[in-house]
């Protein structure tokens, strides 16, 4: 573009910043990542429902006190646990997209801490190699992987033995996802109770900033009427 002796004006859209002080923008973040644990706690709880639905699936159903079933009754109870298959198979698929979520929250707050200069160490172990890596590895891994043990599953449900064993795979590795999610879980709960002693140590640093403030206004007041005392 060829510059004359003209001006030129250019615009864009505007970009509104908010200009907070470290502490400020630490507690945002805090928030930030309470909200993060919220929504963790609702997933993981649905994917404990999603593992007690597995349970509730029979390999050889039986009436009361072990009696024979009907043709019928089979073949009720039977496409009965077919949908329970296709309903564990859509939460596992959600579930995993909604950790997936949770996970990259915690990695925007990672990054948003090193941006801004105010990361440590701890504080990046916590959130990013304590909660953010598990939980991908959980999305990534684990849940696809209980999605193929469920596929082989369905396609299993008309042979009583071999679906017993697939149950039971199924079954092993739903058990890890909701392990794996628990032990993730308290690692945000620990986070918690750390942001929440790091806050209580903010307030009492910033109550001794106040109290030295009142002393300098004190002492200067007092000298005054000293000098006018004279």
């Amino acid at each position: 573009f060829d510059l004359d002796a003209e001006p030129h004006v250019g615009s864009s859209q505007k970009f509104v910043l908010d200009v907070v002080t470290d502490s400020q923008l630490r507690a945002l973040l805090e928030k930030r990542e309470l909200g993060l644990r919220q929504r963790f706690e609702a997933i993981h709880e649905k994917m404990i429902s999603t593992r007690e639905l597995l349970g509730r699936i029979e390999v050889n159903p039986q009436g009361e006190n072990d009696e024979p079933l009907s043709a019928d009754e089979i073949s009720t109870r039977r496409e009965r646990d077919k949908l329970r298959v296709m309903g564990i198979l859509q939460n596992a698929t959600q579930i995993s997209f909604e950790t997936l979520g949770v996970a990259e929250g915690f990695d925007d707050i990672v990054t948003e801490l090193i941006n801004n200069r105010i990361d440590t160490e701890e504080l990046i172990q916590r959130l990013g190699r304590d909660i953010a890596e598990p939980l991908r590895m959980v999305a990534g891994e684990q849940l696809p992987e209980l999605e193929k043990r469920v596929q082989r599953l369905s396609a299993a449900m008309e042979e009583a033995e071999a679906q017993e064993s697939v149950l039971s795979e199924a079954i092993i590795q739903a058990d890890l996802v909701v392990e794996s999610m628990q032990q993730v879980l308290n690692r945000m709960l620990e986070l918690e109770s750390y942001n929440e002693l790091v806050e209580l140590l903010r307030g009492i640093v910033e109550d001794q900033k106040q109290l030295n403030e009142e002393t300098k206004v004190r002492r200067r007041e007092k000298l005054r009427s000293l000098l006018d005392e004279e």
